[in-house]
Formats: C-alpha cells, structure tokens, sequence
C-alpha cells in the first residue's frame, strides 16, 4: 500500500533534489512535492510505495538534522489516499459521524487500545469537518442533473468558488467548447481543500462526475448531425469496405464534425499521406466532394497499427487522441476466417485491449463503438443483445499462445474452438467479452452486423469494392466461371447492407453518451427476424443476371443453383472442374489467353467450404435494442439515418447488388450493356 510521508520544519533554501535524494535511499518512491501545491510553507511531501520503507525514513530522520545544522525536520506518517472501496470502516475515530480511518498511526494506536480509542475535542472536530465537506461534495453531485444543474440555495456551501468552477464547467459543456474543461480542471485544483494530500482524489472525482453530467446534459435534446457537432472522431479500420462509408457518412450527414482521425499504417511501400491520398480517390467520395468540398480536409491520418502495442502510436500522437477524442468507432479487424489461431488473436483480440488502454486515458471520452459481428456466437441457436461468457478466458488464451510454438498451436486449435467453425467468430467472440473485463466504466457499445453487403442507398444504390462473402460468388457466376453452389435454398440468408450498418453505429455513438448504462449495450444489425430472405430469393435475383446485371466476358452462360445435398454438390463441382474447366484452359492457353480457370476453381471451392457454414444454417436474433433505439429517433433522423431493414425491398436491392458488382467493384461500363446481355443470349441459346 502507498503510503505518504510528511517533512515538517524545512529550511526555505532546502530544494526538491536534496530531499529526493535523502528519502529515496529508503526505498521506492512515486511522488514528491514541496510547498507550493499544497499552499503550506516549508513542507515536503513523499510517497513509498512500500509502508515499511516509509516507516524506517521517520523513525530514521524525525528530529535530526538533516539538511543543514540549523533546523531539525520533523518526518511523520501523512494520511495515505486509498480507494473507497478499500477503506475500512472505522466509527470510533470520528465521534458521531462514520468516516474512514487512512493513518497507520492511527491503526496501530487502535490495535494497542483493542479499539477503544479516545480523541480529543480538536480531532473529533477535524474528523467531523471533513464529514460535513464529503456530505457537500454528494449534495452537489446529486442536484447535478439535466433539469437543475446547480441550486444555490441548496448547496450553502462554505466557499462560493467551488461552485463558481461548477457553473463555468458547465456553461463551458452547454455551449459544447468541452474543450475548456480540461482548462477549468486547473480553477478547481485551486480551490482551498481542507485535507490537502487527500485533494488530488477528491479533485478528480468531482472533474469526472462534472465532465459526465455537463455531457449528458448538453447531449440530452441534441439531433444526430448536432451531436457530432465540434467533436473529434477516432476511427479504427478506416480503410476496410464499412470504415469507408462510415467516413463519407460522418463528413456529409455530420458537416459541423471537428476533426476525424483514423489510424492508418504504412503498406506496400506507401506511406500514411500516401495511403489517404489513395482512399479520398476513391469513387465513394464523388458525392461528398461534389456536396461539401472543404469536407474531406477534416481528415487526419494517425501512423499506427492495431496489432502493435499502444496501437504503434507515438507520444505525439497519443496526446492529439487523448486531448481531442470524445468518440472512438473500433472497425479494424482480420476477415480472414481462417486465420491461424496466432494471428487471429493479435489480430481481433489484444487491438481491443490497446485500444481500452488508450480509451482511459481520454478525459472527454462519451462514446465507444466496438463492431463485432452478428456471429461472435454462432455456436449458438438462438442469439440475444448480451455478452455471452466464453469457453476460455481471453487472458488465458493469450498467455498461452506467448509459450506455445506454432505447431503446437495448430493441433490444439480444434480443441480451443470447440463449436466454432472457425478462427474469426472465435476471437471476435472472445473480444467482446475483453470488452467489459478491461473496459470499466467506459461509455462502450458494441454493433453486430451479420452478412455486410453492398449499399441500399448511400452514398449510391449498390456501392461494393471487395470480394467479400457473398460478393464474390455473385462475380463468379456473374463471369461464368462457377455454376453450383453448396448452400440450404430455404435458410435465411441473413444480408445487412453497409448503408444501414453504418447509420446504425451512429444513432449508437450518440445513445452511448447520452444514455450512459452500467452494462455494455449490444445491438444486433441483422435482418432475418425483421425482413426475412432466404437463399433461394438470393440465388433467383442474384445468380441468374439479367439486363443491366449481365457482366462482360463472361465463359458461357451465366447462371448457378444452390444445392443443399453435400454429395450432389461435391459431384457436380467434379463435372464442372474436370469436363469444363481443364479443357477450357487448355484452349485458352493455345490462343495466348492465361485465364487459369482451374486454379480459380479450386479458390472458390475453399472460399465455399468457408462459408457453407452460414449458407446452410441458420440463427434467431433479438434485436429488441435495435428496434427500441429506431423508436427513438425523430422523422428527419429516421429520414437521414436510416436502418429500418423493414423497409428494404430484397429483389430491388439484390438485382442493384450484382449491378453494383458490375459497375463498382469491375469497374464495367455502362454504356456495354448491350453488348453482353447480346453475348449472353446467345451463350443461352448454344447452351
């Protein structure tokens, strides 16, 4: 336990150095100071960290001289700050009141009178006084609220200038420059405590307590684009296909947004300017720029990774985050599924834990959204809103990759998944319950988005830019390269489009901060219990392409089937590998074209094997909070922000999805249609 020594009696010319330099000797140290922070003339306190090196400096040094030959010091135990919740309780030392008992003086003085100890008039008073003032400071915290911020005549407080600081802390929250509570922290470091080492604790539970009501109060009637208003965003995975349209979102629906950060990395031989450069190109952005200009210049790029401790930041810029952030959205995750167990765990796992280091030390923090994903329990049936306890504790399963070798790891990992079907689900599983094991009393919520998909509407109708999931076998029945898929027809084929996912992370940021909850509120972002679609709805408007869907080049006739029977399956994959496409590229080869047909066979067959898990079952979730939290929002932010999946059309969105494929993500001109969906005729016609 730390303990506080008092140095009493000091001469005026005795300097900082010379008493670290004599009490160190006795031990370790964590703080010194002298007379001017605590306002007494000639007197130096310091902290052990261990008590018995504090007791052997007093009773070495009390009443010698010690640092000249003048004046002798006078070294006693001070009264050590400890938490609440490990004070004992101690009725006898305070008369009629019941405080806390902090002096080991005074503990060994009970243990020698078996607990019968007499105090004089002065120190029940003294005990009595510091009472009154804890009662005060709880008078004050409870009549701060959203409705009475400060009464007057209810607090009748002794010295008027602590509730002077009140009242500019808050007027510096209602006018949202919460910037300035970091400047008025310093008026109350100076107000006259009557307990002066006691002062630092005291000091920052009422800035916290302040810092959370003044928020929630300048929060409480706030829109969406308001709330976001002159604040400074931190967002993780930035460059991923949901971090990108959450940053065009942000910056054309929250215009007055100060500043948004995001942690880039330096990859493939470019740097993080380099890398910003490449992701404001991108078509996604056309819109905003077009709309709002300036916008994009609210871009900042932070040099880091998540895989590295403190998230690879410098000191610079941790202090940019920590001085600045009041939302942090954490994207940044590995979606390879199978991942080897190592690499998943660095990957989805400790970033969560530097992340909520970094959290902690931001003074302004209001809100953290942590996206998951909708099958962190697919070992499950049935899905609620809660964080389920995993099979093995996160630290546990660190501690034991950091001894094991690889190959060890690989035999043990079918053990340590268990249910889970593969690395990802499994870690992400395990990162939300690191959640609420290391983020204590941190404003957090976390989103579970199920299947991402293209857009429904922002910035465009159909916006895709990676392979992902179901993308990737649209393009490839969309080219003709694959024709049977292994999957159930009648399963819910559980889509979420990135649009929606993003409004819905959003609205969270802001229920986060205004309506802060002991317990970490989740939010499943599916659609299969709101507005059902199955596979078989996916394989009728998605894998067989007509009209603006048809893509160029493709090898034959585009149109695949979706089979539930796993043989049925292996033996048409059979067919189809050795009869279509060996030939096929034989032929190809002799006319100079390498197209490799078999390899991207054999690749779509792996990807299948992946993803057959989820295409043949299916989960019921809850998503009471989601729909709770849609109820909330008034007619123009359900207008601007909407993630009603309700209202989804599925054969319009999905005849858009593979549109989208062929304009965005191909990158295929318009302006050809005419000529594939002729090739595709005639490929029918052959056929």
């Amino acid at each position: 336990m730390d303990t506080w020594v008092k140095i009493s009696e000091l001469n005026r010319n005795v300097c900082h150095q010379e008493v670290e330099k004599c009490f160190k000797s006795y031990g370790l140290t964590k703080k010194i100071t002298l007379e001017k922070k605590f306002g007494y003339k000639f007197v130096a306190f310091v902290q052990f960290v261990n008590h018995r090196d504090a007791a052997d400096a007093v009773n070495d040094l009390n009443g010698k001289y010690v640092f000249d030959k003048t004046n002798k010091i006078k070294v006693e135990i001070s009264r050590s700050v400890r938490p609440c919740s490990k004070r004992k309780r101690s009725p006898e030392l305070v008369g009629s009141s019941t405080s806390y008992k902090r002096s080991i003086n005074c503990q060994n003085d009970m243990s020698k009178s078996n607990g019968n100890l007499k105090l004089s008039k002065s120190q029940k008073r003294r005990c009595d006084r510091k009472d009154g003032r804890r009662k005060k400071m709880a008078k004050i915290f409870d009549n701060l609220s959203s409705e009475n911020l400060l009464v007057e005549e209810d607090l009748k407080l002794e010295d008027r200038h602590l509730a002077e600081v009140i009242e500019r802390m808050v007027a510096a929250a209602s006018s949202k420059a919460l910037t300035e509570l970091s400047q008025e922290k310093s008026w109350v470091c100076g107000y006259s405590w009557a307990d002066k080492v006691e002062a630092e604790e005291e000091q920052e539970r009422l800035f916290q307590v302040v810092v959370q009501v003044c928020n929630n109060s300048a929060m409480t009637s706030v829109s969406l684009p308001e709330f976001f208003e002159n604040r400074s965003v931190f967002i993780t995975g930035a460059t991923g296909f949901l971090g990108k349209i959450l940053i065009e979102k942000l910056l054309r629906s929250c215009p007055r947004v100060r500043t948004v950060y995001i942690l880039l990395r330096s990859k493939r031989g470019k740097n993080i300017n380099s890398r910003l450069d490449d992701l404001i190109d991108c078509k996604l952005f056309q819109r905003l720029n077009h709309e709002q200009p300036s916008a994009i210049r609210k871009l900042v790029p932070i040099s880091g990774d998540i895989c590295e401790p403190d998230l690879g930041l410098n000191p610079t810029d941790v202090k940019i985050l920590v001085d600045n952030v009041t939302v942090v959205f954490h994207l940044a995750a590995s979606i390879k599924f199978n991942e080897p167990l190592v690499t998943a765990v660095r990957s989805n796992l400790l970033p969560i834990r530097y992340l909520l280091e970094l959290c902690h030390k931001m003074m302004s923090l209001v809100s953290l959204v942590h996206v998951s994903t909708a099958f962190s329990n697919c070992n499950r049936s049935e899905i609620e809103e809660v964080i389920y306890q995993p099979s093995i504790h996160p630290q546990k399963l660190i501690e034991l990759l950091e001894w094991m070798d690889d190959d060890l790891v690989e035999k043990m990992t079918p053990h340590v998944l268990g249910d889970y079907p593969n690395t990802y689900t499994f870690t992400k599983g395990l990162g939300e319950y690191l959640l609420i094991e290391e983020g204590h009393n941190l404003p957090m919520s976390i989103v579970r988005p199920s299947i991402v998909t293209a857009s429904w509407k922002e910035p465009t109708c159909g916006w895709i830019d990676n392979y992902n999931t179901v993308t990737g076998f649209v393009v490839a029945v969309g080219k003709g390269f694959v024709r049977y898929l292994h999957g159930d027809p009648n399963c819910t084929a559980d889509l979420m489009p990135a649009d929606v996912s993003v409004n819905l992370m959003l609205a969270v940021a802001r229920e986060t901060a205004v309506n802060r909850s002991e317990q970490v509120k989740v939010y499943n972002c599916t659609s299969g219990n709101l507005n059902k679609v199955t596979w078989a709805d996916v394989e009728k408007h998605c894998f067989h392409p007509t009209g603006k869907q048809t893509m160029n080049g493709t090898l034959r006739y585009s149109s695949a089937t979706i089979r539930n029977n796993h043989y049925i399956y292996s033996l048409l994959y059979l067919w189809d590998h050795y009869v279509f496409a060996r030939p096929l590229d034989v032929i190809l080869k002799l006319f100079g074209k390498n197209i490799e047909l078999v390899r991207m066979q054999d690749k779509i067959r792996k990807s299948m094997n992946v993803l057959k898990f989820f295409s043949c079952n299916q989960w019921k979730f809850s998503s009471d909070n989601v729909c709770s939290l849609w109820k909330s929002l008034n007619a123009k932010e359900k207008q601007m922000f909407n993630f009603d999946v309700r209202q989804i059309n599925w054969p319009d969105y999905l005849e858009n999805y593979v549109y989208g494929c062929k304009v965005f993500l191909l990158k295929e001109d318009a302006s050809t249609l005419a000529l594939a969906q002729k090739r595709q005729n005639s490929k029918n016609v052959k056929n």
